[in-house]
């Protein structure tokens, strides 16, 4: 037994004994076998429907930090539900690439096989508002960008990150895919075994990727103008000159 899988036993000792506790799933970087010196154990604890609460917090055990969801049945189905809504499958993907550490009733492995369906569901169509509305955020953000580049303010660094990451969020949404970790970014276009680790759709456009990689290895206005151009593109074209949008009142 590892050191990190001694330090969670300890920590489950204190739970598996207890009647409303009916199983135990490890996820995250341990579960993958991507952890580093950095990474914090992740663990659900998963409850009888006959529970009114939930529990989230942090335990230090043999120096590893341990970030634990304690949650009834119908509380999980709950998240895996509201992240769809919202076009992300993080719960989700909790369960499908989590190990199963004890389940007294089945409750666990029948979750990961719901899990594994959510993945496989598509996300909504986007609505043309919406598709209108996104480019024209392209669009403003490149602007804006262009103008803080050619005033050499302090702030480009900043908007530019910004606009790489709003790209490639709204060009994954109109192609109906999960938008993936900002803070792995470059990882999940480079590397094919950790998108497969991690149960993660790749953009279906090489070109994108190509493009995207390019902005992350050399941030560089000149690439993130091509990017947000082809993604422009790819959503049906823009021109500010003459773009309108005309909708119903919000009230």
């Amino acid at each position: 037994m590892k050191s990190w899988e001694r330090a969670l036993r300890k920590f489950l000792d204190e739970w598996e004994g207890r009647p409303e506790v009916i199983g135990a799933l490890v996820t995250g970087s341990f579960a993958a076998g991507t952890a580093t010196k950095y990474s914090d154990i992740d663990i659900h604890i998963v409850l009888s429907d006959k529970v009114t609460w939930r529990e989230r917090g942090n335990r230090v055990v043999d120096g590893y930090l341990i970030e634990y969801f304690a949650n009834p049945v119908r509380q999980i189905m709950k998240y895996f539900e509201n992240d769809f809504r919202i076009g992300r499958h993080t719960d989700a993907r909790m369960f499908v690439i989590g190990k199963i550490i004890f389940d007294k009733t089945g409750a666990v492995a029948r979750l990961r096989e719901c899990a594994r369906r959510d993945l496989k569901r598509p996300f909504a169509k986007p609505a043309k508002t919406w598709v209108e509305t996104a480019k024209y955020e392209l669009w403003d953000g490149l602007d804006n960008l262009k103008e803080l580049g050619h005033s050499r303010s302090r702030n480009f660094s900043l908007m530019y990150n910004w606009q790489m990451m709003r790209t490639v969020a709204l060009y994954a949404r109109f192609l109906r895919i999960e938008m993936p970790p900002a803070a792995r970014l470059l990882k999940y276009f480079s590397d094919r075994k950790f998108r497969e680790k991690y149960e993660m759709t790749i953009f279906p456009d090489r070109k994108f990727i190509s493009l995207a990689k390019r902005c992350l290895e050399s941030p560089a206005f000149p690439g993130i103008e091509k990017l947000t151009g082809h993604v422009l593109q790819k959503m049906g074209g823009f021109e500010i000159n003459g773009w309108k949008l005309k909708t119903p009142l919000d009230i």
